[in-house]
């Protein structure tokens, strides 16, 4: 689940500001308690911004390199694990050097 929030993060960082304009403009005039729209709005746009993510980033290879910096193969592969794995093993090779 981290890893599939932080391979979301750039695009729920893009798209949260837009959903919450949208939210402001639905919500801010039912004169809800400021507390329950804070909370209303934290949760709808965490959801939509994640949603937005599974169900239009995802599907498109162009979009994922667009708003992700790469190829949609490439951010669900384990190259990030191989890559973490490299890193402390060489941190453990470079550690059991004199």
């Amino acid at each position: 689940m981290i890893e599939r929030l932080s391979g979301a993060s750039y695009t729920i960082y893009l798209v949260h500001w837009p959903i919450l304009v949208l939210l402001n403009r639905v919500f801010v005039n039912d004169g809800l308690p400021v507390p329950m729209l804070f909370t209303l709005f934290v949760v709808l746009t965490s959801i939509l911004s994640y949603a937005a993510h599974i169900y239009v980033i995802e599907k498109s290879p162009v979009l994922a390199l667009l708003l992700n910096g790469r190829p949609l193969s490439e951010s669900h592969s384990s190259v990030g694990r191989s890559e973490v794995s490299d890193v402390i093993g060489e941190e453990k090779t470079s550690a059991a050097l004199p």
